[in-house]
């Protein structure tokens, strides 16, 4: 990867539908990175299918992006669309077009250089989606490296239940849920509302939270040099590493991980 203090003025690309992802980012970036953010338009369930649909958008959003001379790191802020881009193209869309002096991350390439400053491989993960999607993300997740302790899979599929979810239930999963042995948690899905807890889950289990919001908020900070208003988690006190989580190596990783499914048929992540 190039020098990182080459890159500047970061652009984050979140769902239209995500609120909270935008809430979160302005609480640990700042006011100023509102004016950063091109919402993707998006409605309905969370699923590959609708993932997939969100290509047009994307391109034209990419498109006037492209017009600008400040875009210097752009972020795709949604979970998912970096696990599995063989089923939704607008990451492939992004990467392709973008000009070389651009940056291009996703939030979970984000999420696993997280956890890699952090040297923990043994994850347990508390994912809001349904049982599918939570599988491909387990599975992704192993395949690049990681060992999966535990998943649980709460089944919602649409943002707005996503984002109803309780702190006080989350901090109970974790507090509750993780098994011996492992060495970081992570809160899949930037719609999940879960900055105000981490602290505190941190402070319960002895071990770092990772959540997906935080995670592009650490990499973007880094990169482009902007304090950060709030520090929640261990995580703010690492690092950047020299040899950050390659998008293209995640890449490569998901379509593997799309690929194999595809021609498995595969239990879902248990839950129990």
């Amino acid at each position: 990867m190039n020098d990182p203090s080459s890159y500047s003025a970061p652009t984050f690309l979140t769902l239209s539908t995500d609120s909270v992802a935008r809430q979160s980012l302005i609480r640990l970036l700042g006011e100023a990175v509102a004016a950063r953010m091109a919402p993707v338009p998006f409605q309905g369930f969370v699923s590959g299918r609708a993932l997939h649909r969100l290509r047009a958008d994307v391109a034209r959003i990419r498109n006037r992006l492209l017009r600008r001379c400040d875009v210097g790191q752009a972020w795709l802020v949604c979970t998912l669309a970096g696990v599995t881009p063989a089923q939704c193209p607008p990451v492939c869309v992004l990467r392709r077009r973008f000009r070389h002096r651009t940056l291009f991350r996703t939030a979970i390439a984000s999420v696993t250089t997280a956890l890699r400053s952090l040297n923990s491989r043994r994850v347990f993960v508390v994912a809001p989606y349904t049982p599918r999607l939570s599988h491909l993300l387990v599975h992704y997740l192993e395949m690049r490296g990681f060992r999966v302790t535990r998943c649980v899979s709460l089944g919602l599929g649409s943002e707005s239940s996503i984002q109803r979810i309780d702190s006080d239930e989350i901090v109970r999963l974790c507090t509750e849920s993780v098994p011996p042995r492992t060495e970081a948690v992570f809160l899949s899905c930037t719609a999940l509302d879960c900055l105000g807890v981490v602290e505190q889950i941190e402070r319960n289990l002895g071990i770092p939270v990772v959540t997906s919001v935080q995670a592009v908020a650490w990499e973007s900070s880094w990169l482009c040099g902007v304090p950060l208003r709030l520090r929640p988690g261990e995580l703010f006190d690492m690092p950047y590493p020299v040899y950050p989580e390659s998008h293209l190596e995640s890449e490569r990783v998901a379509r593997r991980v799309s690929a194999a499914l595809r021609l498995s048929d595969m239990n879902p992540c248990n839950d129990s």
